[in-house]
This record gives structure tokens, C-alpha cells and sequence, in this order.
């Protein structure tokens, strides 16, 4: 089979099945009796569950399937169905109507049951492992309650007037057993599991199919048991019909979002329903046979009926319990993401603060407080590891007539620029401040006097060559710049006493680097 992507739409799809049906129909009631009306039947049997097994081989060999296992177990199942059909119709037009059971049978209860072995496996893949017990065993009561069922509504209704040998009647049940089965795991799959893997209409398709799979077969052991089955029957037209619905489950390949369409079935669902209704049920049909036989017995079962009635009502709360605790939970949760959001706009809130604390407003470097904390953090570690560093203590020259000339906001404009120019013209190890008016100051760690002279002396020409312009005003700005290193057994007093006395003599001859050394 080639493994060539056949990109068909599923509602052409649809519409295909559709007409297929009704042709199929067409040569079951309008044909006469005769050669060309069973060649059409069987044709049309043929290619359904051809069709089915190339669309279902499509999804089971797509690049990114996640589920192959289990399109793998249901293709492998139809085309054993596909065999089983040929071999019978092979059978019947050489032949006649092969004897019911034989080894055809094999073929055709081979599809229902690897499609629930692939129902299963998909379910363990979705489960956790005390999970999966608890399916394995509910599999396990329903197949009992199945089987029972089964064999009341029935095989024995049938088998009652036509006996028939024990293996015809263990592959009777064993064909609605399966079916049934099946729809229990779709039952399951549908409305018990979160699953991602499988879509909505794929799991809708596949339920109506196998609905229709449990109609057609129970309708053929109906008429097989009474000995009125023929090949020109509504049978043929129903399973081929049931066939092209499983290939249409593989053209809805997208993943699944959400169940909101049976959201109100999945609220009052869960892993006990229906084991607990397989009991009742099984109960509710025993008891007009209890009621003849033994009054003990009767409330004996009633005792059972209300202790899974009991066990329902405590399930009930338990599920109550957890949906309260899944609620607190998930509002303790936000609580915690508020408590979180809450914390970082505190924290972001205390660095602006502590960054407003020690930040000059007008220029936006360091302030005179954080700068004179830093100069003492650098002298306490200069005394104690012998590292050497510089200050640089600046003045703007003829601030003041500045600003009597043209006003304080252009001299706020002024003292702006220059902060920025100074921030360019220095290492980022460097760290600028402003004392106060027209004042600045620089440290430059690990810096001795030659290099704190010619950062000095680059930052003095920086500014001189700078023009100062602020709408039709073009002035230009010199500064004086006092400069001094630490020595061993400096104080923040005489360290400062050294670079102020500089930036003094600096200020009196203007636009001048002075370094002070004692």
C-alpha cells in the first residue's frame, strides 16, 4: 500500500459516503434478484473496508502521529475484516452462504477486538498506573455485565427456540461482547480522559460507527439463528456504511482544544458511573428472579443496592471535597502571583529609592551624600590593600554671570550638558558626581597622578571646545579642575583639603588642571 499522503476533505468525505450508501441501497431494493445485483453488493462490500483501511493506513503512517499504536491495531483490524469478507464472499459465490460459525469468523471478530486493544492502550497511555487498574477492572465488570446482557436480551431469546452448539453460541455473545466493549472504551476515551491526541469528531465518528457495527451484527445473528439470513439483505449496505464512518474518524486528525460541546455530561461524570450502573443494571435484572425464588435473598440485594448507593452519594462529596480543594488551591495560586507582583513592585519601588537617594535631580549623576560614602569606602580600602585612586574636583568658570545673564533655567540647561559631557569623557570605572551649584567631583579608582592628569586634561579640553546652545543662544564653558591622589595615611579630610585647595588655585588663574600632592 503506498504510504503517498491522499489529501481528501472531510466533508466531501461525507458527501461521498452519502452517495455511496444510497447506490449501495439502490442495488439492494431497486435491482431484480440475479448475478449483477449480488456483483454489486459484494463490490460495494469490498470497498468500504477498503476505502476505511487506506484512509486509517494514511493517519497511522502521518510524520507527527502520536497515537500509531492505536491506528495501527485498527487498520491491522480492518483489513482483517477486508479478508474475512472477500473469503466469504469468495465462499459464497463459488459455494454458497458459508456455514456460520467457521474459521471466517476469526477474521471478523479480529477488527473489534485489536480496536479495543488499541482503546486500551491509548487509555494507558493517558493514565497513571492505579488509574489504569481501575479501567482494567471496570473492563472486567463490564464484560460480566455484558456478557449477561448479552445472553438474556439476546442469544438466549434466539437460541431458545433453535438450540444451536455451544461454540455457535460463545461466538454469538463474543461478537456484541466486543462491540460493546469498544464502546465502553469510547465511552471512557471520550468523556473520562483530557486527552490531546485524539479529536472530537474522530472519537464521534468512531462511536457512531461502532453503534452502527453493534446494530449490523446484532440484525445477522438474528437472522443467522433463525435460519433467514440471506446475502441480499439491509446488512451489506449497514456494514459497508459502518466502514467508511471509521475511515472518516482518520480525516479528523487535528488535536483536540476542548469538549465544551458535552461539558454538561462531563460535570456529572466519572470512573464510577459505570461500573456502578453495570451493577445496578445487572441487579435490576435478577430481581424478578429473586422475588420468586427467596425473600432473604431479595433484601439481601437490596442491602448491596444501597451500599452502592451509599458508596455513590460518599463519592459524590469526596468529588465536592476535591473541586473545593482544587478551587482554594488555584486561589491560593493567584493569591501567591498578587503576593509576587506585589513584592517586585516593591522592590523596583525601593531601588528608585535608594537610586533617588543617592542621584543628583538636575544633573542625573551621584549626589554630594552617596559621593562622600563612596570616597570613604575608597580611602578604607586604599589604607587597607595599598590601592591607589584620584579625585578630580571641578568648577564651571563665571557660572554665576551665567546665569544673571541669561537666567537660572539656562544655567540648569548648562550644568546638564556639562554632567553629560563628563559622564562621555570618562572610564566607566569612573564614577561622577555632583557636589552641589557648579560644582562636580570624579573618582578614578585605581588611578595614580600622571593618568588622573591626563583624564583631567582630556576633560578640561572637551569641555573648552564644546559649544553650549539652547535655542538662539550659543555660548562657551570652560571649567577649573583641582586634581589630587591618595597617599597612605590620607583621611577623607585631608584628601579633600589637598583636591579643594588645587581646584582654588586652579579657579584663580581659570580653565586650568592644577594638581596638589601635599
Amino acid at each position: 500500500m503506498n504510504a503517498k499522503k491522499i489529501n481528501v476533505n472531510p466533508h466531501v468525505f461525507i458527501s461521498f459516503i452519502f452517495i455511496y450508501t444510497i447506490i449501495h441501497f439502490s442495488f439492494l431494493f431497486w435491482f431484480p434478484h440475479g448475478m449483477f445485483k449480488q456483483i454489486g453488493l459484494g463490490i460495494g462490500s469490498i470497498l468500504a473496508p477498503l476505502i476505511a483501511s487506506i484512509l486509517i493506513y494514511q493517519e497511522w503512517r502521518r510524520e507527527n502521529q502520536k497515537e500509531k499504536i492505536f491506528w495501527g491495531l485498527l487498520f491491522f483490524g480492518t483489513i482483517f475484516y477486508l479478508i474475512g469478507q472477500s473469503l466469504w464472499l469468495g465462499h459464497y459465490y463459488i459455494f454458497e452462504i458459508p456455514p456460520y460459525p467457521s474459521y471466517i469468523d476469526i477474521f471478523f471478530l479480529l477488527h473489534p477486538f485489536l480496536f479495543l486493544c488499541g482503546l486500551i492502550y491509548f487509555v494507558s497511555r493517558h493514565e497513571n498506573k492505579p488509574g489504569m487498574m481501575v479501567v482494567l477492572i471496570d473492563i472486567f465488570i463490564t464484560i460480566i455485565v455484558i456478557s449477561i446482557i448479552c445472553w438474556y436480551f439476546f442469544i438466549e431469546p434466539i437460541y431458545l427456540k433453535n438450540p444451536a452448539p455451544r461454540l455457535e453460541i460463545i461466538v454469538s455473545i463474543s461478537y456484541p461482547l466486543l462491540e460493546l466493549l469498544v464502546l465502553f472504551g469510547l465511552f471512557h476515551t471520550r468523556f473520562l480522559l483530557d486527552s490531546k491526541t485524539l479529536s472530537s469528531s474522530t472519537l464521534n465518528s468512531l462511536t457512531i460507527a461502532t453503534l452502527l457495527y453493534v446494530v449490523t451484527d446484532s440484525i445477522f445473528l438474528f437472522f443467522t439463528a433463525s435460519d433467514s439470513y440471506a446475502f441480499e439483505s439491509i446488512i451489506e449496505p449497514l456494514s459497508a456504511l459502518t466502514f467508511l464512518l471509521f475511515g472518516l474518524s482518520a480525516l479528523f486528525s487535528k488535536e483536540v482544544h476542548d469538549h465544551r460541546s458535552f461539558s454538561w455530561i462531563k460535570k456529572y461524570m466519572n470512573q464510577n458511573i459505570l461500573h456502578t450502573l453495570s451493577i445496578i443494571i445487572l441487579s435490576l435484572l435478577f430481581i424478578p428472579h429473586i422475588l420468586s425464588t427467596n425473600v432473604l435473598l431479595f433484601m439481601f440485594l437490596v442491602g448491596i443496592l444501597l451500599i452502592l448507593f451509599r458508596q455513590f452519594l460518599m463519592l459524590k462529596q469526596n468529588k465536592e471535597l476535591n473541586r473545593l480543594l482544587d478551587q482554594t488551591a488555584r486561589q491560593l495560586e493567584e493569591k501567591n502571583e498578587e503576593l509576587k507582583k506585589t513584592v517586585k513592585k516593591l522592590e523596583s519601588l525601593n531601588r528608585l529609592r535608594e537610586m533617588e537617594a543617592k542621584t543628583d535631580y538636575l544633573t542625573g549623576t551621584y549626589n554630594r551624600r552617596f559621593m562622600e560614602q563612596l570616597m570613604h569606602a575608597f580611602i578604607k580600602d586604599a589604607n587597607c590593600h595599598a590601592i591607589p585612586f584620584s579625585v578630580l574636583l571641578i568648577d564651571v568658570d563665571r557660572f554665576k554671570s551665567v546665569n544673571d545673564q541669561f537666567g537660572h533655567d539656562f544655567g540648569d540647561k548648562i550644568l546638564f550638558e556639562i554632567a553629560s559631557l563628563l559622564q562621555q569623557t570618562v572610564r566607566k570605572s569612573d564614577v561622577v558626581g555632583r557636589l552641589g551649584g557648579e560644582e562636580f567631583i570624579i573618582l578614578l579608582p585605581s588611578t595614580e597622578m600622571n593618568a588622573a592628569l591626563k583624564i583631567a586634561e582630556r576633560t578640561r579640553q572637551l569641555i573648552e571646545q564644546s559649544i553650549f546652545q539652547f535655542g538662539e543662544i550659543q555660548i562657551k564653558i570652560t571649567i577649573s579642575i583641582g586634581v589630587t591622589s591618595w597617599k597612605m595615611g590620607d583621611s577623607f579630610d585631608k584628601l579633600y583639603k589637598r583636591v579643594d585647595e588645587a581646584l582654588y588655585e586652579a579657579k584663580n588663574i581659570r580653565n586650568k588642571v592644577v594638581y596638589r600632592s601635599k
